[in-house]
């Protein structure tokens, strides 16, 4: 019976050890949770950028359609090298 484990009740503190770790793993979980709110701030900073570039793409693309008399809902090619604009084929 000396082998016999003593059954703990919630009136038993936790051990040093036990409550140490659950300690690290708050903080731990703190600091993950700060971090991820850094990284969503950033991720809505650089949406809100690409968004105004893109803005800007298909106001060009607007314009590059209207001078040439392409009708504004037909999607053109831009080849970058060249600047030659052709009509991508409808699908």
């Amino acid at each position: 019976m000396a082998d016999e484990k003593k059954t703990l009740t919630l009136n038993d503190p936790l051990d040093t050890e036990t409550l140490t770790r659950l300690t690290e793993l708050d903080k731990a979980r703190e600091g993950m949770a700060a971090r991820n709110l850094f990284l969503d701030e950033e991720k809505v900073k650089i949406m809100a950028a690409l968004r105004r570039v893109q803005m800007e793409s298909d106001e060009i693309f607007m314009k590059i359609r209207v001078d040439r008399g392409v009708d504004p809902d037909r999607n053109v090619r831009i080849d970058l090298k060249s600047g030659k604009v052709t009509l991508e084929e409808d699908r």
